[in-house]
């Protein structure tokens, strides 16, 4: 009797985007105040950024949750309570405690047996959905798992900050993944990750540390995110260099897979990558020119449209990659 494979697999991704719209002219007005619009509008031009994506004042990162779960609920034909397992990823979550996942459960009226949170910053709905493949293949009682990822950052930077508060857009994507036990070898094959943690404090919040959010000598700025500039000239080849190594793992090569989904922090940085890959520019997806970097959800909602525009062939490779605070760099690879 063959042995089958327990794959776990892409059976829908929804995203929510806030109806809100700021475009790159009036952030470039926002920063006169501050003496910093000639700034602003180069790095815009340099990353590629031409509207960003802001919540209303009534939306949290649980109302999109709540949003985009549904969406990729009603896409894969399913009903809240044929998920087994839901993972929130987010590192703007509206609550410690409890976790979003459990409120996410609530939300949809899910009867979820396993939820919890992941935060690994700009990773975290990567490493949510490694945790999710783990929890997938190992446990036969499961079948479906909800992965939602979730960014609010706008409100919680500091309005004098570029990189914050003109190139970050707020979003919720979800993706429900579904065991399915086959001959073939397909879905998530397997992740590599990169650590350097030298650059932990470029990037802070809250910036004076959970332990004095509540001083009232702390300054309501030194509450906020931040978020300084730092070398980052490493990525692109770093990046790179994991995908290359997780490719090897498997007998690819970069040639070989169809689209890469990366980080969306900066166009050039995508160009970059494939360029010390030797590959063609139009192997990656950049949509955060229209929406803003995203956070932990930033490469998946580059999938989503993707997919949107032209689904995937069987068999075909995808890489889904992307790079968080400190810095760690985790790639995915995916085999339709």
């Amino acid at each position: 009797m063959t042995k089958l494979n327990r794959n776990v697999i892409i059976k829908s991704v929804g995203t929510y985007v806030p109806h809100k719209k700021v475009h790159k002219n009036e952030l470039i007005q926002h920063f006169e105040q501050y003496g910093s619009q000639n700034e602003a509008k180069e790095l815009m031009d340099e990353i590629g950024r031409e509207t960003i994506s802001m919540m209303d004042e009534n939306e949290t990162v649980i109302t999109m949750s709540l949003a985009s779960s549904k969406i990729c609920l009603e896409k894969a034909g399913l009903t809240p309570n044929d998920i087994d397992v839901i993972i929130s990823a987010s590192n703007t979550p509206e609550f410690l405690s409890p976790t979003g996942a459990m409120l996410i459960r609530d939300g949809l009226n899910s009867k979820a047996h396993q939820v919890l949170d992941v935060n690994c910053d700009c990773i975290g709905m990567l490493q949510g959905l490694n945790v999710a493949t783990s929890l997938l293949k190992l446990n036969k009682q499961y079948k479906r798992a909800l992965v939602v990822g979730a960014f609010g950052c706008l409100r919680n930077s500091r309005k004098d900050n570029i990189i914050s508060y003109a190139t970050v857009g707020d979003n919720s994507t979800a993706m429900i993944l579904e065991v399915q036990e086959e001959e073939i070898e397909r879905g998530f094959l397997g992740h590599r990750s990169f650590t350097d943690s030298q650059y932990i404090e470029a990037i802070q919040f809250p910036a004076c540390g959970m332990s004095k959010i509540f001083d009232k000598n702390i300054d309501e700025f030194e509450k906020r995110l931040r978020w300084d500039n730092f070398n980052s000239h490493f990525i692109p080849q770093s990046s790179a260099d994991v995908i290359t190594e997780l490719l090897t793992d498997y007998n690819y090569k970069p040639e070989d897979v169809t689209q890469f989904f990366l980080s969306q922090f900066s166009i050039e940085y995508n160009e970059l990558t494939m360029d010390a890959m030797s590959l063609p520019h139009n192997r990656f997806t950049f949509i955060a020119d229209k929406y803003g970097y995203t956070g932990p959800c930033s490469p998946l909602l580059a999938l989503h449209d993707r997919i949107q525009e032209k689904p995937f062939n069987e068999s075909e490779l995808c890489i889904m990659c992307s790079v968080a605070a400190g810095c760690i760099i985790t790639a995915l690879l995916y085999k339709w």
